[in-house]
């Protein structure tokens, strides 16, 4: 009885090729189930635009005039309730592959869903694919249109690639991070004329003369005049109501916290991340640390789209940047600052422009980079003196490695090493007490030139 009744529904709906005399009603659909589906997600006024322009009558002509295009409405008790739109060879909006069929638009009003129009308009799109032996279908569609994917998905669709759809002149972008290697990423921003619509950062810390500590990358968005959101839990219902308020286009990390998939999944074009390393290698908390620790003689920053698990999204770019021997977590830091901030720059600028191939990660190349608690600071010294003097160089200047001396926690952040045979016991301290300070390795001495006893100032 119900297959009866859906063969019954299907059959009432016709399927006629759209022609010039046509593009009002291809403008009122168009523009209708366009406004439904994107409106809660931007401006008015860019949406207003973007209608005007995507749906005008020359450009509707000019789709319609083109050989490689072609428009079919669906009609039900002599009512248009839909349309589809389908392109070949160069019309293509991606692809342009000459053995492909683009699905541009199958638009349903929304009074209609449920009816099975989509279903016939598809139907239609696979009977035309056939007739000019097409090898294969393909079509871009929202990812936050659940009922799009859904039917897709059922339909035999796989994904295959990412492009990010930006609507409007300006992207609106929420910006979120908190210590100071963040604030070239959101300083270029600012600088290049994007529209930072909300800066995200870590509540303030006790402390200070003022009784609390501002994050770096709040004390900069305060300095132009940026809306600044501290929430102390991302999942706080008034926090994404104020996040979602702001109608991002886009949203760009820089050493934040990780985020829950209602937040990274909230933009019409998602969230992209600055890490720290070449992922996959290094993938977590403490990348540039471990890629010290590591004796890897390079390493760099990845831009890539977040997903659920962390630091494995697909990839936009990478930079690499060498490791000497003379670096240390901090002087690698400091490097890496302004590299990022380009990264993202470029990022941004790519994704305006969309012109990108995003890369998905080697999983089984990843490696980790774990926060890093105190007791992994603790020093080897019965390691082979390399391991010690990039360990040592790893953690310098924060945590800083350590080992314990007269029951005291001794930190050593600053450091030189000689390969040469030892002639003491490894472990052993050896100064004047004045102008040198050496430790017995497996292999060699580690020449400490800056220490720091607990509680008391550092020595150089």
């Amino acid at each position: 009885h119900n297959i009866q009744e859906e063969m019954s529904e299907t059959q009432q709906i016709k399927i006629i090729q759209a022609s010039l005399s046509d593009i009002e009603e291809l403008q009122n659909i168009g523009r209708q189930t366009f406004f439904d589906t994107f409106a809660p997600y931007n401006s008015e006024a860019n949406m207003q635009k973007y209608l005007e322009e995507k749906f005008s009558a020359e450009k509707l002509a000019c789709e319609l005039a083109d050989e490689n295009s072609v428009f079919y409405f669906a009609s039900l008790e002599n009512e248009v309730v839909g349309y589809l739109k389908l392109n070949f060879g160069p019309a293509q909006t991606e692809l342009n592959d000459g053995k492909a069929l683009e699905i541009e638009r199958i638009y349903v009003l929304e009074a209609f869903h449920g009816k099975k129009v989509g279903q016939v308009l598809y139907q239609k799109a696979i009977e035309i694919a056939k007739q000019k032996n097409m090898e294969y279908v393909w079509l871009g569609v929202w990812e936050q249109n659940t009922r799009a994917l859904n039917f897709y998905k059922k339909n035999g669709f796989v994904e295959f690639d990412t492009h990010l759809f930006v609507l409007g002149d300006e992207m609106r972008i929420v910006f979120m991070g908190t210590p100071e290697f963040a604030v070239p990423s959101l300083q270029i921003l600012v600088e290049n004329g994007y529209e930072v619509v909300g800066v995200v950062t870590m509540p303030d810390k006790p402390g200070g003369r003022l009784g609390t500590i501002e994050s770096p990358v709040k004390k900069y968005a305060l300095s132009q005049g940026l809306k600044v959101m501290q929430p102390p839990k991302l999942k706080n219902p008034e926090f994404l109501e104020e996040l979602r308020a702001l109608r991002a286009d886009l949203q760009v990390v820089v050493a934040f916290r990780m985020l829950p998939e209602v937040v990274w999944n909230m933009p019409p074009n998602g969230t992209i991340n600055l890490h720290g390393s070449l992922l996959p290698k290094f993938r977590g908390a403490a990348p540039l640390n471990w890629a010290v620790i590591s004796g890897a003689k390079e390493t760099g920053l990845t831009t890539f789209r977040l997903t659920h698990e962390i630091d494995t999204g697909d990839v936009f770019f990478r930079e690499k940047v060498t490791i000497l021997d003379t670096d240390t977590a901090g002087t690698l830091h400091d490097k890496m600052m302004p590299i990022g901030a380009e990264l993202v720059l470029r990022t941004v600028q790519a994704i305006e422009r969309g012109v990108y191939k995003l890369l998905p990660q080697s999983h089984a190349k990843a490696t980790l980079a774990p926060k890093i608690f105190t007791n992994d600071c603790i020093i080897d010294f019965n390691k082979p003196v390399r391991k010690v003097f990039n360990f040592i160089r790893g953690m310098s200047p924060y945590p800083g490695a350590f080992t314990i001396l007269d029951e005291s926690i001794f930190k050593i952040l600053s450091v030189r090493m000689e390969e040469i045979k030892p002639s003491h016991r490894i472990g052993t301290f050896v100064s004047d007490g004045k102008s040198y300070l050496r430790i017995a390795c497996k292999g060699g001495y580690i020449l400490a030139d800056e220490v720091q006893m607990e509680g008391k100032r550092r020595l150089a």
